[in-house]
């Protein structure tokens, strides 16, 4: 049995999964970018961290090799412990491990241990099918040489007899010509002008296309007035007590899309006895779903922003939950 395999499929489902006694995946979102030297744009993706310090079995890498390889969760993670075993052996001797298309691991002098993610691989399922391309720079001609061409055509100037016009009067006959266009346009749709009004982004915009207003005199279109609820906004807990904190329903609560997960069970009783023990202590705990292969995940909090949730996330894994990782709802 390979964990690694395993460990390749749960990549792309989890932004951050656990290898037992060893260390752990995390996955940011990176947003698509552009190299301007090159013309080159590139998808946005998942980027891998590694980080050492997450240890503690969260379930996931062993119950996907039972299921893959038909085996008990007890031989799954005696199997991912013989693979540990051989990683740091490898590590430990100054090689690199590599892991199929996931990257490389390997140690420094300082013996701390470094991860190069494989950059053809891309975990971000949304951007599946996307891959980089180059697009050559446009070159723009100028408009000035332009319009001298136009005017050099409508003289009549053919071959080696065209008259060769003097430097200054052909800019006084390109500045002339859009102030004459203007000219004639202004004169010959004066009416029509005259009843139109200028909206806030330039463009001009018929009053006859709408219904005139009783007692309103003034030239701008009328606008709609909408009724508007005042809503008392509190202040935010502090950033260590915001988890333990628990949150007042309201009329219109707003939904919360991260939350940050702290174990996943086989059985629904095991995840609800930890919600239980959570909300002892205090925390806004849940059942936040199932995954694809039926473990009941429990969240120890939700958020309706992002930004919060990975600090809490921060404060969480640096008390009793070191493997806590945030899931996207």
């Amino acid at each position: 049995m390979n964990p690694g395999i395993c460990l390749f499929e749960l990549l792309f489902e989890y932004d951050c999964v656990v290898i037992p006694g060893f260390g752990g995946f995390i996955g940011n979102y990176t947003p698509a970018r552009i190299q301007t030297a090159y013309h080159t744009f590139f998808p946005p993706y998942k980027s891998l961290l590694f980080n050492v310090n997450l240890k503690q079995n969260d379930g996931l890498l062993a119950f996907r090799i039972s299921q893959k390889e038909k085996v008990s969760y007890a031989d799954a993670l005696l199997s991912i412990e013989t693979e540990v075993s051989r990683w740091n052996k490898d590590l430990n001797g100054g090689r690199i491990v590599e892991l199929d298309r996931i990257g490389k691991l390997y140690k420094d002098k300082e013996g701390i241990i470094h991860f190069d993610q494989d950059e053809g691989i891309n975990f971000l399922q949304e951007s599946y099918g996307l891959s980089s391309f180059v697009s050559p720079g446009i070159k723009r001609q100028e408009v000035s040489r332009n319009l001298e061409k136009k005017i050099l055509q409508y003289t009549g100037a053919q071959g080696d007899n065209r008259h060769i016009i003097p430097k200054a009067l052909k800019w006084v006959a390109i500045l002339s010509l859009p102030i004459g266009i203007a000219a004639i346009l202004g004169i010959s749709n004066f009416d029509k002008i005259k009843s139109l009004s200028v909206a806030y982004s330039g463009m001009l915009i018929s009053n006859n296309s709408s219904a005139p207003v009783k007692g309103n005199h003034s030239s701008t279109p009328p606008f709609r007035t909408y009724k508007t609820e005042r809503v008392e906004v509190k202040a935010p807990p502090p950033v260590n007590e915001a988890v333990k904190q628990e949150s007042k329903p309201s009329q219109a609560e707003q939904p919360k899309p991260y939350a940050i997960i702290v174990g996943a069970f086989k059985f629904p009783e095991n995840a609800e006895g930890l919600v239980s023990d959570l909300k002892s202590k205090g925390y806004d705990a849940s059942i936040a779903g199932q995954t694809k292969t039926g473990l009941y995940r429990v969240s120890i909090h939700s958020f309706s922003d992002k930004d919060e949730a990975f600090r809490q996330l921060a404060l969480v894994r640096s008390n009793e939950f070191s493997s806590a990782w945030v899931l996207v709802k």
